[in-house]
């Protein structure tokens, strides 16, 4: 038996069962691979489909010890706009997916299924990916009864609003076709491409229709001049608390460019790096795009992605909000298991969020579900998006982009999905 919260404590409170915490019983940001784990398993493939299962288990702490207790359907809550976002990519890193359970699953279901569509291509070739689930926790339910530090990811409870607690699991590579075939490695490390959209349906048309990959494929299966073919550049480097001065002060001359409608446009084409537009986006297949990071190994990366639609536009208000946030993104380590999963904003959000000190926010403000929207985007937004996530080790990274694109009268909406290539180097 283990004792928690004796004695004096930086803090305590009690959960609505009673239960005291403090620090010693409680969940932290930095802490969650401790917390929560998931298995996925492989139920059937048909038809270039392959079937799974997930189930997801949280380590219940007391006074009577220690122990790893599933998760049901019930225990879990919306953050971003779904219950639990599954986001895999393939070991090769030839494809990645983001998709969630189907929503009518009954409150006590432990096992949550889902569908992913295999990357077309070789039959032949075997396929096995990463996962990474990130869900909502409903920490005060009883079947819950889980400690939150103010350190961890959450929404605090309020009236007609439940606590809710970032959970954060990654799985061991699974086989999702088998094969003998050798997988070709990426071959095309262009910060600038053009790329097709995925379709989109479901509730508010943030579901990829039949769990359809994102693949080379929206690249080479787009004409410039398709309608439905969009530009996207990525530009990248270390998030600074000099580079967030810089954006704060081109936010605020843009309060001079004229009209509102013209300041607004203004503030959402304002980059963290070089002009995203400048020159047209075209495609290509360079080398990926190396950012210098301290030989310590931890740094954070600022992401910038600027969009323009086929022929060169460069329009505000291009985007919608895909999952109630301005954009996600997958970002995986070439020949390693890290996987992340990260978000993106208008300038002037990703701003609002961004403390004085960038480096000590990265982990807390950027990476992961990140708790409530503390600056929800505008109806519309684009062409620049900005983000960033947290670097461990250096290599080769691989950074899948998820953003809405809205509807046009020549093009549906549907999921812009660039990949982009990012290599980290310790600094000379």
């Amino acid at each position: 038996m283990m004792l928690f919260c004796l004695g004096r404590q930086a803090w305590a409170y009690r959960t609505p069962s009673g239960k005291v915490c403090c620090p010693e019983n409680s969940l932290t940001a930095a802490s969650l691979p401790g917390w929560f784990k998931a298995e996925a398993t492989v139920t059937g493939v048909a038809d270039g489909v392959a079937s799974l299962s997930a189930q997801l288990w949280f380590r219940d702490v007391s006074n009577a010890g220690t122990l790893w207790k599933p998760l049901r359907w019930s225990d879990l809550g919306e953050m971003h706009g779904r219950r639990i976002h599954i986001s895999a990519v393939a070991t090769d890193l030839q494809a990645a997916w983001h998709v969630h359970p189907p929503e009518e699953l009954a409150g006590e279901e432990e096992r949550f299924p889902f569908q992913l569509r295999l990357p077309p291509g070789n039959e032949s070739a075997a396929v096995r990916a990463r996962f990474l689930f990130n869900f909502g926790v409903r920490a005060d339910a009883r079947t819950v009864d889980m400690c939150v530090s103010e350190k961890s990811v959450h929404i605090d409870p309020q009236p007609g609003r439940e606590m809710l607690v970032e959970g954060e699991a990654r799985t061991e590579p699974l086989a999702l076709r088998p094969g003998s075939t050798r997988p070709i490695p990426p071959t095309d490390y262009s910060e600038r491409h053009i790329v097709g959209t995925l379709p989109l349906g479901g509730r508010d048309a943030d579901e990829v229709v039949g769990g359809l990959p994102i693949t080379a494929a929206l690249q080479s299966g787009c004409k410039a001049e398709g309608a439905s073919c969009w530009g996207a550049q990525l530009s990248a480097g270390l998030l600074s608390d000099a580079g967030i001065s810089e954006l704060r002060s081109a936010l605020a001359a843009c309060d001079a460019a004229g009209a509102a409608e013209e300041q607004q446009a203004c503030k959402l084409a304002t980059t963290l790096f070089e002009d995203g537009g400048g020159g047209g986006i075209g495609s290509g297949n360079g080398t990926a795009t190396i950012v210098v990071i301290p030989d310590s190994g931890f740094a954070c990366v600022g992401l910038n992605v600027f969009v323009q639609r086929a022929g060169g536009m460069n329009l505000s208000g291009m985007l919608e909000t895909y999952l109630t946030v301005g954009a996600h993104a997958i970002v995986a380590r070439m020949g390693a298991d890290e996987l992340q999963h990260v978000h993106l904003a208008p300038p002037e959000g990703f701003s609002a969020i961004v403390g004085r000190s960038a480096a000590a926010e990265c982990l807390m403000a950027f990476p992961g579900m990140g708790g409530g929207d503390m600056m929800p985007p505008p109806a519309a937004f684009g062409p620049s998006l900005i983000g960033a996530w947290a670097v461990y080790q250096p290599g080769t990274y691989a950074v899948y982009v998820m953003a809405k694109a809205r509807a046009f009268a020549d093009a549906p909406a549907g999921l812009l999905a660039p990949t982009f290539f990012i290599s980290t180097a310790p600094g000379r």
